[in-house]
């Protein structure tokens, strides 16, 4: 039980990264398009 939830936490985690790298890459892309 213990160690599964470790788990989970730790895709959790990685999926926030991925997604916050993801909207940075899309936000700075479009401020630059803008420019």
């Amino acid at each position: 039980m213990n160690f599964s939830f470790g788990l989970l936490e730790m895709v959790g985690g990685f999926l926030m990264f991925a997604l916050k790298a993801f909207l940075t890459s899309k936000i700075t892309e479009i401020s630059l398009m803008l420019k």
